[in-house]
């Protein structure tokens, strides 16, 4: 891109499914992507990395993400979480940065669909009680501080390359491998956004001069059920596999939900461009492409 302003980007998570994807788009354009996860990262050696006297965004997409480990060891996953967001605060502001905290879904059983950005928050679980928590801390220091942060809500990503143990994955996985697709529980619906369309997202805000204190939602503003996605996927590949429902819903677990986008495709003139058939096509038949 044509006068694009090269930046100096702290990133954690860049091991992750969002976090390796989002490093691998802003080095291609030739930014300057330090990754920060030995120094946020809990029980982990630290490492020496040098870091500019000034980055211009943090981005903050480090977290023990388990819903289901959140429940077996929930003080962990507290503490995890809380310290890697506070480490990254603390290199955010002693840098002059500007900070992107990744948040998740916080609004626990809604009220009325689709929740926008005002509707309640409620804990349904630990892990989704520290991405929480984690938002407070980055509003008090906002306000405290002046200091600029920037909190997305994300609903549920998807693209090639995620960890198997997500729907989309282990439905791609088991037609690859030829293999019945078991769906746990067919009626939850959830909102998803393919990962490239996040990117898109995230580059259009560290370039957009963004400053202050914002939460928006991020997702495709359009539900799905499980046993829809399995059903379509299925068909993409030409009904090779059979589908096994085995009826069994996770603790504590949202029936419906998905998003309400506007603000942020307002603020930013960006939309979700890949549909859930095409983002599926793409996970089925492009496992190797690099984002």
């Amino acid at each position: 891109m044509k006068n694009r302003k090269k930046l100096n980007i702290g990133l954690t998570g860049a091991s992750g499914f969002v976090g390796s994807a989002i490093f691998k788009h802003f080095e291609n354009n030739g930014d300057n992507v330090i990754v920060l996860d030995s120094l946020v990262c809990p029980d982990t050696e630290k490492e020496a990395i040098i870091i500019p006297e000034i980055l211009d965004w943090v981005l903050h997409f480090g977290a023990t993400k388990s819903i289901e480990e959140s429940f077996q060891a929930p003080m962990d996953i507290y503490r995890r979480n809380m310290h890697s967001t506070m480490a990254a605060l603390d290199i955010a502001i002693s840098k002059k940065s500007k900070f992107l905290y990744m948040s998740s879904y916080v609004y626990g059983k809604p009220h009325y669909l689709p929740v926008e950005e005002k509707h309640p928050a409620f804990v349904l679980n630990p892990y989704m009680g520290s991405k929480l928590l984690g938002e407070q801390i980055c509003c008090q220091l906002h306000q405290c501080m002046d200091f600029s942060v920037m909190i997305l809500r994300g609903f549920t990503f998807y693209g090639p390359k995620q960890n198997d143990n997500q729907l989309i994955p282990s439905i791609v996985a088991s037609i690859r491998d030829n293999k019945t697709i078991v769906v746990k529980d067919p009626d939850p619906s959830r909102d998803y956004l393919h990962i490239s369309d996040f990117i898109r997202l995230v580059d259009i805000i560290v370039h957009s001069g963004y400053s202050g204190l914002e939460i928006y939602n991020v997702g495709g503003g359009i539900p799905y059920k499980n046993i829809e996605v399995a059903q379509m996927a299925n068909e993409l590949a030409g009904n090779s596999v059979r589908i096994h429902v085995e009826g069994k819903a996770r603790k504590n677990d949202v029936g419906e939900c998905y998003a309400n986008i506007e603000k942020v495709k307002r603020d930013f003139q960006w939309q979700p461009e890949i549909s859930l058939s095409s983002g599926l096509y793409d996970c089925l038949f492009s496992l190797d492409k690099i984002l």
